[in-house]
């Protein structure tokens, strides 16, 4: 029942029980027959009415999701131990203040949703180990895993793990059935460590999605390698390489369809690199601003993708990364809609012709011109030549210039 109001009937059994409206009296939920609830879902309005957990004998789904926990000091999660049979327990954004220790009792528990709980739970119970059954935990930004979390061996989704300086990385190596993986490192991880993450992450052959968060440094200590999986199809690396990994390749990553990564220097032949992967359909790849030469600009001038790179794009966001007007062939990008990048004001007054013209799908743009204080007469020449190339594209794309829409 979605909502219970007075005249509803509680002395029949109730499998699922849903509360979203406070329309009756405690009393009355408490008398009611709920012996037999599987799922009992309640909303953040009416945390007040939350019954003791005790009188769930048979629960199997217990949501909690975004009430306040705080404003409901009657309500104690010290017993939830006792739910022997739950599958799901929705501890979101509760404010939860602490991981009840009796947590490793559930031991058919199947997902475990503690995203958002209070920063002073920043750690799971040592019995959290024994929960071999788990298959989907979801944890604050700095929630640390117990030692021993290496007996986890159901896990397929473990996002939102902290791991400090302390932390035993082998352990990893074991949770073999993980398709997703979402983990954070500290500042100044050591390099040994780093170099058992790798070692570790390159025994999860199933593993589909990863997203490893850290500070550069730490990124900068994998050298040229990125953990690569033929099975990897979004990996996500929040923090600083100095030049792109050679890891990144057809080869090596050729299911992968969503990329994000951060490069100092980023060359040219970098995005020829990454048009190779046959499966890509999002990147963003962001750099600093463009440090080359003179001599090697030259040289960029004339680059040009190859005419079948980026098969699957739809989405190429090249934040920071300047490319040469001519860089898009026919053939190119066929399927890109929404494109980024950055153009020097010189190539553009030099003559270049901004090929944007050569990829059919495009429906968004945004074009970012360096090399030239905004209000000099040259960038208002470029900016000038840019939205008369946009504006003669069959598309009519949006054109976001500089930051600004221009119809």
């Amino acid at each position: 029942m979605d909502t219970i109001k007075l005249n509803t009937p509680l002395e029949r059994k109730v499998r699922r029980l849903s509360i979203q409206k406070a329309e009756l009296p405690t009393t009355q939920l408490a008398t009611g027959s709920i012996s037999q609830v599987r799922s009992f879902t309640i909303f953040r309005p009416v945390i007040n009415q939350m019954l003791p957990l005790s009188r769930f004998e048979v629960l199997r789904v217990l949501d909690l999701q975004d009430c306040n926990l705080e404003e409901c000091g009657h309500l104690s999660l010290s017993c939830v131990g006792n739910l022997l049979y739950l599958r799901y327990l929705g501890l979101r954004n509760t404010r939860l203040r602490k991981i009840p220790l009796d947590i490793g009792k559930l031991l058919f528990l199947q997902t475990l949703d503690l995203k958002g709980v209070d920063g002073n739970a920043e750690e799971l119970p040592g019995s959290f180990v024994r929960l071999r059954n788990l298959m989907f935990l979801y944890l604050g930004c700095i929630t640390y895993l117990p030692a021993g979390h290496k007996s986890l061996t159901s896990l397929r989704e473990l996002r939102g793990a902290y791991f400090t300086q302390d932390s035993d990385l082998e352990e990893l190596r074991y949770l073999t059935e993980l398709r997703e993986l979402k983990f954070r490192l500290p500042s100044k991880y050591p390099l040994e460590k780093v170099h058992i993450m790798l070692e570790s992450l390159g025994k999860l052959h199933k593993l589909e999605s990863l997203h490893i968060a850290s500070d550069g440094e730490n990124i900068d200590k994998m050298g040229d390698s990125v953990p690569s999986s033929l099975g990897l199809n979004c990996l996500r690396l929040e923090g600083w390489y100095e030049t792109m990994p050679t890891g990144i390749s057809s080869s090596s990553l050729p299911l992968l369809s969503y990329l994000t990564i951060c490069v100092h220097q980023v060359r040219l032949e970098d995005i020829q690199v990454l048009g190779t992967l046959p499966a890509l359909c999002f990147v963003r790849l962001e750099s600093d601003e463009d440090t080359s030469t003179e001599e090697e600009r030259e040289t960029e001038r004339s680059f040009m993708l190859s005419t079948d790179a980026f098969p699957s794009a739809t989405r190429c966001l090249f934040e920071n990364v300047i490319f040469s007007p001519c860089m898009f062939p026919r053939g190119a990008m066929s399927m890109v809609q929404v494109l980024c990048f950055g153009l020097l004001v010189s190539d553009i007054l030099s003559g270049g012709d901004l090929f944007i013209r050569n990829l059919p799908s495009l429906q968004s743009v945004e074009i970012k011109l360096y090399g030239e204080e905004r209000g000099s007469q040259k960038y208002s020449e470029a900016k000038a030549a840019v939205e008369r190339a946009v504006a003669d594209h069959p598309n009519c794309p949006d054109a976001y210039l500089f930051g600004t829409l221009k119809n």
